[in-house]
């Protein structure tokens, strides 16, 4: 279900902000011996590590459907748990939105053997871990998208990122104001144009921490959103767009909403999505093979 994108303060329902909560919960050591048993092999922030391979799900008319697990801001438990692979194990990669500890991906990676995906949060908490607060380290086995412009090699999907927050203090770390952002996006540009021209389309998903102003945002300055975003959609007409950084405790409210060809959802804390797309032009084996294999490193196609 898609909702008319609302153009003023006033159109849009306020909606009740919380607190952050990480409980800081590690990995079992049984959960990753069985991760190590099953051909993970350890390596830095921009190395994928062994996953299976699965191809998308056709759905006709020339379309394809990909399963994608969405997170952000919060570690939920029903997520950071043994049972994650029994509940989830057929999404096809896995998306962070931000203000999440480097353990809570790293965990994610492990688990469910799957590509993972994240842009930087204005808490910056993926460059953290419990213990390490001043030394900065991204998520191992997992791919930054902040700034780039990135296609997975199983998929064919074409993803880009917009880390941060507006600028609303001088404490937290990874902020931008309007022409900070609007300038990443310029950077970004000439390569979505290319892959206009190359693909038929810009990107299929625009992964941000924060959304676009007056679509899914509040009023409160530190979690209004970017006009820039607003440029963005309107130039290169992504599908979706999956965000972060506003707190949806009250689940009767609806967490999408359309802003001209782009469904733009908040993912808070998590969702399991299901989207469906042009076909990608997938590299991934047609005939289904799901065993562990060595992957090649995915595509970037922009980097600051």
């Amino acid at each position: 279900m898609t909702f008319p994108a609302p153009e003023s303060p006033q159109d849009r329902p306020l909606r009740r902000d919380g607190g952050r909560e990480h409980p800081g919960r590690v990995v079992t050591a049984q959960l990753a011996e069985t991760a190590r048993t099953r051909g993970i092999l350890e390596g830095d922030g921009g190395d994928l590590r062994r996953r299976r391979v699965v191809t998308p799900a056709p759905v006709g008319s020339g379309r394809m459907k990909l399963h994608i697990l969405a997170v952000s801001d919060e570690v939920d438990q029903r997520i950071y748990s043994p049972s994650i692979k029994d509940r989830m194990g057929d999404v096809d990669l896995v998306v962070g939105c931000g203000d999440l500890p480097a353990t809570y991906l790293e965990f994610l990676s492990d688990a469910l053997m799957r590509p993972v995906y994240y842009v930087l949060g204005n808490h910056a908490e993926e460059l953290t871990r419990a213990g390490e607060r001043g030394t900065p380290r991204h998520p191992e086995g997992a791919i930054d998208l902040g700034g780039k412009v990135v296609r997975d090699p199983a998929s064919g999907l074409i993803m880009a990122g917009l880390p941060g927050s507006i600028r609303y203090s001088d404490t937290e770390p990874v902020q931008y104001t309007e022409w900070q952002m609007q300038l990443l996006i310029l950077r970004m540009a000439p390569r979505l144009l290319w892959n206009r021209l190359r693909h038929g389309r810009a990107l299929d998903i625009l992964v941000t921490h924060a959304p676009p102003r007056y679509v899914n945002d509040r009023e409160d300055f530190a979690h209004r959103g970017f006009v820039a975003m607003r440029r963005f959609l309107r130039w290169f007409r992504p599908p979706y767009q999956v965000h972060g950084h506003i707190h949806l405790y009250d689940r009767s409210k609806p967490n999408t909403c359309r802003f001209i060809d782009t469904d733009v959802i908040n993912v808070f804390p998590y969702q399991r999505l299901e989207l469906e797309f042009e076909a990608l032009g997938t590299t991934a084996s047609s005939t289904g093979d799901t065993t562990p294999r060595d992957r090649t490193a995915p595509e970037v196609e922009h980097q600051r």
